[in-house]
């Protein structure tokens, strides 16, 4: 959380490269969103957005350390009325260098370790979307819905 200001201009270009061009995201598809902004712009006023009313404890950050580059994030924010204890990755991207080497993953494992016991993660994008759909399936989530994917964390006992 401390590195945070330090890496939101490159939080930013993870965005724009990920979400660019092929519209990795819901934004593109959703007609609420695109009344809002189109596309990337959509996706990177919202990330200004989160910079200013996200505590910075809720981003997750991959850095390779060698090259003082961000290599992906997440992003998480608690859904208001659903309850205490849920919340939802709001954004999270992989720069395509690093794609294939299990950082979503890792960044999943990491929220699961940093989420409360009884916490619920919630995920939204379209069916078709098929790589998120299978990002999702790797990191142990469960596909409930066209539209939704929900996963109860438990602690082991």
């Amino acid at each position: 959380s401390e590195r945070l200001e330090e890496y939101q201009d490159q939080i930013l270009d993870v965005c724009r490269e990920t979400f660019g061009t092929k519209g990795y995201s819901r934004h593109y598809r959703d007609p609420f969103l695109l009344e809002k902004l189109p596309g990337i712009a959509y996706t990177l006023a919202v990330m200004q957005l989160n910079f200013q009313q996200i505590d910075p404890t809720y981003f997750l950050l991959a850095i390779d350390t060698v090259a003082n580059m961000l290599c992906g994030f997440s992003v998480i924010g608690r859904k208001s009325g659903l309850g205490e204890d849920r919340y939802t990755q709001l954004l999270s991207a992989v720069r395509k260098a690093y794609w294939g080497r299990g950082l979503y993953q890792g960044l999943t494992s990491l929220l699961v370790q940093r989420l409360p016991q009884n916490a619920l993660l919630l995920n939204v994008t379209h069916a078709e979307n098929h790589a998120i759909q299978k990002a999702y399936q790797k990191s142990g989530r469960i596909h409930l819905a066209d539209t939704v994917v929900l996963r109860q964390f438990y602690a082991i006992l």
